[in-house]
């Protein structure tokens, strides 16, 4: 914070000199360092922006919002923003606990009572209010970036107001003002309402005079489109110009129109009957909205996010920069209309669905799909679609947002993945110390004897866990050899006996594949002792490797089965998916099941690629 220059007078001095033991945000120092960073952004800011720190909302802002709110608010800097201004309890409460949530909001035309230059007043603004979240994911506060749209909404009113005198005045005559131009004698007769217009005397302009003295009153700049307008109508017989003039009113738009009557010749007009209507209001509403149709734009494009709006059919009309930056589209007007065909084809059906429903019904839209990138990546990304309504309550347009979300979906499903792995591994275990009782209770034990062997049953596969779990062994036990490394794994279930033979091509398996190799064994053997194999008293396994070519090909044969082995041995849980997800996804092989009569047959085939060396030396 202290890198922003104190200019006196500026909201930063004020920061600075500021007791903030008063204050729920605490002194800048402690703030957290993105609050930090993001209020150096805000005060370099030409733009109005504040800050909204911690959970109280304490409210910061900079000059720009200074200059709209004016010099009242001084002494509440840095306090809560219930106690900023007015009546907002019920406002921003629930706003509060929404930008906690971690959810963005959009206020357009949101009116405000403030104490300005000296009495209350009300004023309208464009308010946008965007979570603060670290790294972490831990939310501090929100960036308010706004707008002032006091006049805009004003010459909305002004444009009702002159609306509601138009049609009374055209309901009253027929016409706002009324006048003739006689072309063979140049000159100009008009009713009281356009000579005021155009600042030429009424008594003048009712009686007649000159056309040059009421096109004194056109605007200068507008007075060659307007002789230029008067004579194409010499010839063409129609008159419509939009122009300004000056009167005692000031500056005002008018849009005049006039047709003539034709000369008995037929060659060109002999005289004009027009009216006159003044559109200034129209004129300025215009221009207000096209000045606020620029901040928004402006604003958009400062933003992170992807900022798109769609008309009331839903039919999209902008997209920010970051759009294009994203989807490496061309900036036309088909691509504003394309972004279709960015989305997943998988997901395109269900977000159509939603979007469809929300027009329906005006609720805001949110939906999760994959959209691809310029790099022709698909990536998953949030959009949230708020509908933008009148005074009246009727939806005009719909503003909406498209988050990246992708890591986050990503970290999610890693995380499901593992919850089930562990659960599937602890089912396993009691699996496995009930097969390996089972296994030594069937042979012919005295009591004494029946525990030794179990408790080295136990110590072994305790020592195959350990295999699974670190990835690897104690240095110098030979744990990187393939198959040293399964039998090891097998040990606890052919203790004593000759039920489980492992020969062939041995290879050096990096420290990488270890944890891949341990895990697809493992489970092999577990399902061998809950019903395989190892789950009767003569079933075997038996695992060879041979190298062909660049291939390591492994097969896994148990013989002695129980017959319901087979139907076992075909169901398609989450431990057959975690081999093939081992398999094929980390270790880029193959892996193939097949039932025979005596037992189960899994070949796996193994690049090279996936040992530290060729497998070359028999085992």
């Amino acid at each position: 914070m202290e890198d922003v220059k104190d200019t006196p007078g500026s909201m930063a001095e004020r920061i600075h000199a500021r007791d903030w033991s008063r204050s729920p945000a605490g002194p800048p120092g402690s703030w957290p360092p993105d609050i930090q960073s993001l209020c150096r952004i805000m005060l370099r800011s030409a733009t109005p922006m504040g800050l909204l720190i911690g959970r109280a909302g304490a409210f910061i802002y900079n000059d720009a919002v200074r200059a709209l709110i004016g010099e009242a608010y001084d002494d509440v800097l840095g306090q809560p923003i219930v106690k900023v201004f007015d009546g907002v309890d019920d406002f921003y409460l629930p706003l509060l606990d929404r930008v906690f949530e971690g959810k963005s909001a959009v206020f357009r035309d949101l009116p405000f009572r403030l104490f300005r230059n000296g009495a209350w007043e009300t004023g309208w603004f464009d308010l946008e209010y965007t979570p603060v979240v670290d790294a972490h994911g831990v939310i501090h506060g929100a960036l308010v970036i706004g707008n002032e749209t006091t006049g805009r909404v004003q010459s909305y009113q002004d444009l009702r107001l002159a609306r509601d005198k138009l049609d009374h005045a055209l309901d009253a005559s027929g016409i706002v003002g009324a006048w003739t131009i006689d072309f063979a004698t140049d000159t100009m007769h008009a009713d009281d309402r356009v000579a005021r217009l155009l600042n030429v005397p009424p008594d003048i302009a009712r009686g007649g005079a000159a056309t040059e003295l009421f096109l004194a009153g056109v605007y200068p700049d507008d007075l060659p489109q307007v002789r230029a307008a008067l004579e194409r109508a010499r010839t063409s017989g129609v008159y419509m110009c939009q122009h300004r003039v000056v009167g005692p009113d000031g500056v005002r738009w008018i849009a005049a129109s006039g047709r003539a009557g034709r000369l008995p010749d037929g060659e060109g007009a002999a005289a004009f009957t027009g009216v006159v209507v003044d559109v200034t209001s129209q004129i300025e509403t215009a221009a207000a909205l096209a000045e606020s149709e620029q901040r928004f734009r402006t604003y958009t494009e400062a933003l992170p996010h992807i900022v798109f709006s769609c008309n009331t059919d839903g039919r999209t009309t902008y997209l920010n920069r970051r759009w294009y930056e994203f989807s490496g589209q061309p900036e036309t007007a088909e691509t504003v209309a394309d972004w279709l065909t960015c989305v997943h084809p998988d997901d395109q059906a269900e977000l159509l669905a939603s979007w469809r429903q929300a027009l329906a019904s005006g609720e805001p839209c949110r939906s999760v799909a994959r959209h691809r990138n310029g790099a022709g990546a698909y990536r998953w990304a949030r959009a949230v679609v708020l509908p933008i309504r009148d005074q009246a309550g009727a939806i005009t347009s719909w503003i909406g947002t498209l988050t990246d979300i992708h890591e986050a979906r990503l970290l999610e499903a890693e995380k499901e993945t593992v919850s089930h792995e562990l659960e599937h591994r602890i089912r396993n275990l009691f699996a496995l110390v009930q097969g390996l009782i089972s296994i030594t209770a069937r042979e012919d034990h005295t009591l004494q004897s029946f525990t030794g062997q179990l408790r080295s049953r136990l110590s072994a596969l305790h020592h195959a866990h350990g295999l699974v779990r670190d990835g690897a062994a104690s240095p110098g036990s030979g744990s990187s050899s393939l198959l040293w490394l399964i039998r090891a794994l097998l040990e606890p279930y052919a203790s004593g006996r000759n039920r489980a033979s492992v020969s062939g091509d041995d290879a050096t398996a990096p420290a990488r594949a270890i944890t891949w190799l341990a895990l697809i064994f493992h489970e092999l053997a577990t399902n061998a002792t809950k019903y395989g194999a190892f789950s009767t008293t003569d079933g075997a396994v038996t695992v060879t490797s041979e190298r062909i070519g660049e291939i390591l090909r492994i097969t896994w044969k148990e013989t002695g089965a129980p017959p319901t082995a087979q139907a076992d041995s075909a169901r398609n849980g989450f431990g057959s998916r975690l081999l093939g997800m081992i398999v094929e996804g980390n270790l880029r092989g193959a892996i193939r099941r097949s039932v025979e009569p005596d037992g189960v047959r899994v070949v796996l085939e193994l690049p090279a690629s996936a040992f530290g060396q060729d497998a070359t030396s028999p085992g």
